[in-house]
């Protein structure tokens, strides 16, 4: 046969092999709106794709956005969406007292500059003032923000924050406020303090939760780190001051000084051991910090962050209650008061997020960049709907990088689970008319091992996703046949998608969202089972 007509040929039956495939990504997104692209091409690279952060040095704050966040709380104010967040940058030292960024879109976001008034935080500066490694502690953790209406019917904005000698608990939190949501914040109220020298918690971490009891307002602060757990004291609604004052007892001890690894005596005003003040220890798990308590239902839900270092193995577990002061449990009965130690604490909670990576796709195997330290956890209802917030780390480069993720929470069975994609708005969760059927790389989240490791200052994922097919192939009347890896079945069932593989039943959420590593729309399932473990998917056509 002649050349020409062979290279003919074989045209044709790409155009229509290239046809075909076009063809089956159409009729499977049919009746699926994505949510919008959140970037356009024109953006800066920085803007557009937040891991090119990597690549310099980050001086330039208004290229920031998300980036350089840590423990962040969330707060709305007309248009905008407020985040404050540690004190913490890489490649740059700027200003200190508690960072502030704003956003319309909560994918774009605006370094507004720091929230505290410095000179009125002496206080706090001067008990702790300085960490083992001769740092003076004039920067501050992990804040909490409240919109308080007076008594006037206007409005102020009360900012709790902390500052610690790290991996010690010579620790302050404080009060400030203002009347300005963008500050400047003045101290105001002393919450609490601990030091290294007391058995007591660690005045870090502060998180709120207000609410009506009877038509009376209550207003909650949980605190405390994985050193000596997680407590809970009562405020002042209309002040923010504790109901039980602190005792302080001025005593000689042990300071850090200036230069690293060197103390000496001071005289100081420090707690006493087992002071009332302290409040009730809702939490005992090992490693566990940056509590946060949220209501839904019945339920008060206690979030904490597990793991044995914060850049790579940290990630969110979270507990229940009736009552709110306790005793919280995990969807194995597991008591969150329990006593644990470094080989067994993972057997407590239920995991919500962890190290992941998701290919490209099944066909070539490659991988994109995967992303861990998922935690430090905080949540925000808006308009009915719970956003999850956390900080999180990327793999390949090193690990002290970090950044801002939102993600929508749902409840299933009265527990919840968090999406695997961060949040874009958009998009409808209709899919009552969908084709859910399709290749699906899969993360089941294994509470009991980590999930990610550290090598020469580089984060990796340990165990990367598996593959599964939901078929069009039906089983009998309810359920089609589920391939791939796992082996099971699979159905879609009043707008809840029910998987079993291997004989283990999950139930979730699937959703329309946005791929930040294939820049494109997908869909992505969250699930959990009866032990409350979770399982993360998201389609490959």
């Amino acid at each position: 046969m002649n050349r020409k007509y062979i290279l003919i040929i074989f045209l044709l039956m790409t155009i229509l092999l290239v046809s075909c495939e076009n063809d089956i990504v159409v009729s499977l997104n049919d009746n699926i709106t994505f949510p919008p692209e959140p970037f356009s091409q024109d953006d800066h690279p920085l803007i557009k794709d937040q891991y090119a952060f990597y690549d310099i040095s980050g001086s330039q704050v208004k290229y920031w956005g998300a980036a350089n966040v840590h423990d962040p709380v969330m707060i709305k104010e007309g248009d905008y969406y407020y985040v404050f967040s540690t004190d913490a940058q890489f490649g740059v030292t700027s200003q200190k007292g508690i960072h502030i960024r704003k956003t319309k879109d909560l994918i774009n976001y605006e370094f507004v500059g720091t929230a505290l008034d410095l000179d009125s935080i002496l206080p706090a500066i001067d008990y702790v003032e300085y960490n083992r490694d001769g740092d003076k502690v004039n920067f501050f953790w992990a804040p909490e923000i409240y919109k308080h209406q007076k008594e006037d019917g206007s409005f102020e904005y009360w900012l709790f924050y902390s500052n610690s000698s790290f991996g010690q608990r010579t620790s302050f939190m404080g009060l400030a406020k203002s009347d300005n949501i963008e500050g400047p914040y003045l101290h105001e109220t002393e919450i609490l303090r601990t030091h290294q020298s007391v058995n007591s918690p660690n005045a870090i971490d502060p998180a709120l939760l207000v609410e009506e009891v009877d038509g009376v307002k209550k207003m909650y602060l949980s605190y405390g780190s994985w050193s000596q757990g997680i407590y809970l004291i009562e405020l002042n609604p209309n002040t923010g001051e504790p109901l039980i004052k602190q005792t302080l007892t001025e005593k000689e001890v042990l300071v850090n000084t200036e230069n690293p690894g060197v103390t000496t005596l001071k005289t100081k005003l420090i707690p006493t051991p087992n002071d009332p003040a302290f409040g009730e220890r809702l939490l005992n798990i090992y490693t566990a910090e940056a509590p946060y308590i949220i209501k839904e239902g019945n339920y008060y839900y206690l979030f904490v962050t597990t793991g044995v270092d914060l850049t790579y193995d940290y990630n969110t577990r979270v507990f229940r209650s009736e009552n709110i002061t306790g005793p919280y449990v995990d969807s194995e009965g597991n008591h969150a008061i329990s006593s644990s130690n470094r080989d067994n604490f993972r057997n407590y909670g239920n995991m919500i997020t962890d190290a992941y990576q998701f290919k490209t796709n099944p066909s070539d195997g490659e991988l994109v960049r995967g992303w861990s330290g998922i935690g430090h956890s905080a949540a925000y209802k808006d308009n009915n709907e719970w956003l999850f917030l956390s900080h999180y780390r990327g793999t390949h480069i090193d690990k002290d990088r970090f950044f801002f993720g939102v993600r929508r929470m749902h409840f299933i069975d009265g527990w919840p689970v968090v999406e695997a994609n961060r949040y874009v708005q958009g998009g409808n969760d209709d899919l009552s008319n969908a084709n859910l059927s399709g290749n699906y790389q899969i993360h089941i989240l294994n509470k009991h091992v980590a999930n990610s490791s550290l090598n020469d200052n580089v984060i990796s994922i340990i165990k990367k996703s598996e593959n599964i097919i939901l078929t069009e192939e039906k089983i009998d009347e309810n359920w089609f046949k589920v391939e791939g890896d796992y082996n099971g079945k699979w159905r879609f069932n009043d707008n809840l998608l029910e998987l079993t593989i291997n004989n283990i039943k999950y139930k979730g959420i699937i959703t329309p969202q946005w791929d930040f590593e294939r820049h494109e729309g997908t869909l992505s399932f969250s699930l959990i089972n009866e032990l409350g473990i979770s399982l993360w998917g998201v389609r490959f056509i």
